[in-house]
């Protein structure tokens, strides 16, 4: 007899005349018996490599820095919101606004008008209408011509004609206009709100030399005639006593 606990590995038993059983191949417990030495299998951590190691190191990293990138991009600002009808070409005055902390990204803020830059004292103008709740967008305002409701004009002159040239925004200057040997100021003590050019050219040149300065209405008038006539000079008068405008046609 075989003993019980030896098991028939497959093929193992041939059949013989009478039913007698050859046993050829057998194997303790269960399984077939095998001359190749058994290999223990590895764990799934043991078959990471380096590399995976750092992928998914990499993908933890990008994530949080994304985290926080969003985060940081929809803080929290105080947004400008229109609480006053205002018209196209209106002065926009503290009164017509009103603040709203919103979460936004920082390329928004970039065209929206917040707390932080309106407390920046611009002189901002409509150039639309205004509702009431609008959010207030940088594009629909411009900043005033010049200080004061006053208007801006440019003065095309000789820099030999305008203290050589040497004039900066913020100066003062007066303007005189010269005709058939008389002279007359036809504007004092003008605020200059920019300087363009450095060339030479004149009056209705090609120089590309310019003064802007800020007029008001009747003084933009004077000056016009006084442009027309190409007989201008400009003096700078920062810090100077101010002179009396005389209307051109009136000096002696």
């Amino acid at each position: 007899m075989v003993p019980h606990d030896l098991v028939y590995g497959p093929e193992a038993v041939a059949a013989t005349k009478g039913g007698s059983v050859a046993v050829t191949e057998l194997s303790r417990g269960s399984g077939v018996s095998t001359d190749e030495p058994v290999t223990p299998r590895k764990s799934w951590l043991g078959r990471l490599s380096a590399g995976h190691v750092l992928m998914v190191v990499a993908a933890i990293v990008a994530g949080l820095f994304n985290l926080v990138a969003l985060r940081s991009g929809n803080e929290r600002v105080g947004v400008a919101v229109v609480a006053a009808p205002v018209a196209a070409g209106q002065p926009l005055t503290a009164d017509a606004l009103r603040y709203e902390p919103l979460g936004i990204g920082r390329s928004l803020q970039a065209s929206l008008v917040t707390e932080a830059a309106a407390a920046g004292g611009s002189d901002w103008v409509a150039v639309r209408d205004l509702q009431v709740g609008d959010v207030l967008r940088r594009s629909d305002l411009r900043s005033s011509a010049a200080p004061d409701g006053q208007r801006a004009m440019s003065i095309p002159v000789d820099p030999a004609h305008a203290a050589g040239g040497a004039l900066r925004a913020g100066d003062r200057v007066d303007v005189i206009d010269v005709s058939e040997d008389r002279a007359a100021y036809v504007l004092t003590g003008a605020e200059v709100l920019a300087v363009t050019g450095g060339g030479t050219g004149g009056l209705g040149g090609v120089g590309g030399f310019s003064i802007t300065v800020a007029v008001d209405a009747d003084a933009a008038l004077r000056l016009a005639v006084a442009i027309r006539s190409e007989s201008v000079d400009v003096v700078r008068s920062t810090g100077a006593t101010p002179a009396s405008a005389v209307p051109l046609g009136t000096g002696d």
